[in-house]
This record gives structure tokens, sequence and C-alpha cells, in this order.
């Protein structure tokens, strides 16, 4: 299920993707100082396999 949240709650766990940009870093950053406790999940699904290989 998918929430988007309204208000930060402050000491909470949050979760958000975490692609390794810059808006994201800062959106980390900004959840952190805000008093939430973000965890970022990250994936790596690999590299595209190429047909007829």
């Amino acid at each position: 299920m998918t929430t988007i949240l309204k208000h930060l709650p402050v000491g909470q766990r949050i979760g958000i993707a975490f692609s390794g940009g810059l808006d994201t870093s800062a959106a980390l950053l900004w959840m952190r100082q805000k008093g939430a406790v973000p965890y970022a999940y990250t994936a790596k699904p690999g590299p595209a396999r190429r047909r007829g290989l």
C-alpha cells in the first residue's frame, strides 16, 4: 500500500525510494532535519539482457 504524507511525522520511520540523485539526497536530509527517521530503499535490478544472446 502506498501512502502520500501531508505532514511529516516526527520521530517515526518513513520509507523513501532512493535513487542516489541530488533530489532524494536533499529529501533525506530535509526529513532528518524535521525530526523524521528516513529509511532509504534502493534496488539494482541488474543489466538488461539482450534477446538472442
